[in-house]
């Protein structure tokens, strides 16, 4: 997807992958009949992942990082139970976060969608008994889907080898177990050129020898604008938890307003004062619904490309000034949530 869309456009795909209607529960079928439901329990937690590509966060860390969510998105299945309704753990999708004239565009990273298809190309199976079987072969630690997230080199062909070898069985045979196969690398390889196109955003504007740029960081206006999903949207009610991951430095940096040389000399209390400023708007956060963690605070990058250890005058009210912010969105972060950049993908 551009990145060159209008950012109101990100909001709209956010929303639509958001909107989905309430899904049908697991188990609703007959207790006597021969396949499994229609639909699988979805899950209930959601995970939001916000990039900064400003480049003043150290790209490669980031890029380490991401390769622990491709892990998650691995081991989704792993204490999932199809006969007893137990989901996958989470979905995943990703923002970034650029200057406030750039437009961006959101990219899903593992879906409700996927999950459905995954669940539709095994129902198509005859049988209740081989459709459970295969969802064990696909689910279990490294099962099927796994291997699939984790193969290098994943192509067409080498992944209808894989899953032949991985799901093969006495009751599959014929076409419909071609068919499986092929609907399960469909959606897997679906996933993985996700990852790849992250990938090649974060190298495009944070790699060593950068070949696009944008200017500033408009870290404010990008959490407005999720507030006003937040606010607007009720298909967020069915989950129980959204984690809103902020990967950047967090210091907003636009024509308007330049947080590093308001704050810089300012006092935490000071700090905290500025921030009501830009957080005095009645909050769309529900605080029973969303957590947040930061990555990375204070930590901008050298002009050398060096990650930096937090500014030693700027961290305390930059500090205070977000914790002042969020707490006057009614979401409290205790120092737990702070964290930093080189704990991107060390902490689930």
């Amino acid at each position: 997807m551009s990145l060159n869309k209008e950012f109101k456009y990100l909001i709209s795909v956010v929303v639509l992958a958001l909107s989905v209607v309430n899904p049908i529960e697991a188990h609703g079928d007959s207790f006597f009949s021969n396949t499994i439901d229609k639909s699988p329990i979805f899950s209930k937690e959601l995970s939001v992942y916000l990039l900064d590509l400003s480049g003043s966060v150290d790209g490669e860390i980031v890029m380490t990082g991401l390769e622990s969510v491709r892990t998650n998105i691995a081991n989704v299945y792993v204490a999932s139970d199809a006969e007893k309704g137990i989901p996958a753990s989470s979905y995943y999708q990703w923002i970034p976060i650029r200057g406030s004239e750039a437009n961006s565009s959101s990219l899903p990273l593992f879906t409700e969608e996927d999950d459905a298809a995954l669940w539709t190309s095994v129902r198509a199976i005859k049988g209740k008994s081989n459709q459970l079987l295969v969802l064990g072969k696909l689910r279990e630690r490294s099962g099927l889907w796994s291997q699939l997230m984790n193969y290098q080199g994943l192509s067409p062909s080498n992944c209808m080898s894989v899953a032949y070898q991985a799901l093969r069985n006495p009751g599959l045979s014929g076409n419909s177990f071609k068919s499986l196969n092929t609907n399960v690398c469909t959606i897997a390889l679906r996933v993985r050129a996700r990852f790849s196109m992250v990938q090649a955003n974060l190298e495009a504007f944070t790699g060593k020898t950068p070949t696009k740029k944008t200017t500033g960081t408009d870290v404010l206006g990008t959490i407005r604008k999720l507030e006003d999903v937040a606010r607007n949207s009720t298909s967020l009610e069915r989950y129980k938890r959204v984690h809103l991951n902020f990967v950047s430095d967090m210091i907003h940096q636009t024509s308007l307003v330049d947080l590093k040389k308001k704050l810089v000399g300012m006092s935490p209390s000071d700090a905290c004062a500025f921030s009501k400023q830009y957080s005095s708007t009645s909050s769309g956060f529900k605080k029973s619904l969303f957590k947040i963690t930061i990555y990375g605070l204070g930590e901008q990058r050298e002009k050398n490309g060096r990650a930096t250890a937090s500014n030693e005058a700027l961290y305390p009210p930059l500090r205070e000034f977000w914790d002042c912010f969020w707490t006057q969105k009614g979401l409290e972060l205790p120092t737990s949530e702070f964290k930093s950049l080189s704990s991107f993908g060390q902490n689930g």
